[in-house]
C-alpha cells in the first residue's frame, strides 16, 4: 500500500508545474517560434493548390504602418504673411476713411469710365473744390500699384532688395515718381502749345482712371497674398490683364480727345506717344527682366 501511494504522488508531482523550474527566454521562444513555422512550412503540400498557409501575424509591423507622421505645413509666404496682413489692414483702414469723407465720388468714378460725357461732368465738379478727396484716392492707387507691383516682382523672383518692405517702398516711389513725371511733361506741352484745356482734361482722365484701377487692385491683392500659389500666379496674371484692359481704354479716349489735332500734327502726336506712354512701360519692363535674370 504503501509502495503504491508513493507511485501515485510521483506521478501526480511530475505533472504539477514546479516552483523552482527555469523558464525559457524571449530569444529561445523566438527560437521554438522558428522551428515551429519552419515544422509547418515542411508540413505544408505546395502540390495542393487548396492548402492553406497559415503566417503568423507580425502586430509590431502592423502597428508601425497604421501610424500616420504628421505632414509639416510649408508655405512659400510664411516669410511674408506679417508684412502682407499689415499692409492689407491698413489699405482697408485707409479706403474706410476716404469712403467716410467723399461717398459719392466712387460711384462718379465708376459711371466716368464707362461714359465720356460723365467724365466731362466729374471733371468739371473736381474744378469747383474737391482737389483734396481726388489727390487722396490718388495716393490710395500709389500704395495699392506699388503692393501689386511688389508682388509681381517676387514672382519673378526680383531679389535685389533684402527687405520686402524696402522693395514695396521703392515701388511706390516709382509709381509715383512716373506719373509725377507725366503730369508735369503734361502741364509743361498745355503751357507751351494752345492745349491746355485738352491736356488738363486728359491729366483728370489719367487720374480717374488710375482711381479706379486702385480700388480695383485691392481684392486682386488680397487674393494673391492669402490664398494657394495657383490662386495667387491667376490672380496676378488677371491683375495685369486688367491693368493693359484700362491702359487700353485710357489711350483711346485720349485719341478721341486729341482726335481734332491729329490731322495737321501727326509727327508731334507720334513723338509724344512713344516718349510719354510708350517709353516708361518699355523701360520699367526691361529693369523687371534684367534683375530677374532674363534677357529682353
Amino acid at each position: 500500500i504503501v509502495a503504491c501511494c508513493f507511485f501515485i504522488g510521483t506521478l501526480f508531482a511530475q505533472n504539477t508545474a514546479n516552483p523552482f523550474e527555469l523558464r525559457t527566454s524571449g530569444s529561445d521562444s523566438a527560437v521554438n517560434k522558428s522551428k515551429t513555422i519552419v515544422t509547418t512550412e515542411q508540413q505544408i503540400d505546395h502540390t495542393n493548390p487548396f492548402e492553406i498557409i497559415h503566417v503568423p501575424a507580425n502586430y509590431a509591423l502592423r502597428d508601425t504602418l497604421l501610424v500616420k507622421k504628421p505632414i509639416p505645413i510649408t508655405s512659400k509666404k510664411v516669410k511674408n504673411q506679417n508684412f502682407l496682413f499689415v499692409s492689407i489692414s491698413l489699405l482697408l483702414l485707409f479706403l474706410t476713411i476716404l469712403v467716410v469723407m467723399n461717398r459719392g465720388l466712387l460711384a462718379n468714378i465708376y459711371r466716368a469710365i464707362f461714359s465720356d460725357t460723365y467724365l466731362k461732368v466729374v471733371y468739371r465738379f473736381q474744378n469747383s473744390g474737391h482737389t483734396l478727396s481726388y489727390g487722396l484716392f490718388y495716393l490710395f492707387f500709389f500704395l495699392n500699384a506699388g503692393l501689386f507691383l511688389t508682388l509681381l516682382l517676387k514672382q519673378f523672383k526680383f531679389n535685389y532688395f533684402a527687405s520686402d518692405i524696402t522693395l514695396f517702398f521703392v515701388c511706390v516711389g516709382g509709381i509715383a515718381l512716373t506719373y509725377f513725371i507725366k503730369h508735369s511733361v503734361l502741364r509743361i506741352i498745355g503751357l507751351i502749345f494752345p492745349v491746355q484745356k485738352e491736356i488738363s482734361y486728359y491729366s483728370f482722365t489719367i487720374i480717374a482712371f488710375n482711381i479706379f484701377l486702385g480700388i480695383a487692385l485691392l481684392p486682386i491683392n488680397s487674393l494673391i497674398s492669402f490664398s494657394s500659389d495657383q490662386v495667387a500666379n491667376l490672380c496676378l496674371y488677371l491683375g495685369v490683364i486688367f491693368f493693359l484692359l484700362l491702359y487700353c481704354i485710357r489711350q483711346l479716349r485720349g485719341m478721341f480727345l486729341a482726335a481734332n489735332y491729329l490731322t495737321f500734327q501727326k509727327f508731334h502726336f507720334f513723338i509724344y506717344l512713344c516718349t510719354i506712354e510708350i517709353a516708361p512701360i518699355l523701360i520699367l519692363t526691361k529693369i523687371i527682366y534684367s534683375n530677374s535674370g532674363n534677357s529682353l
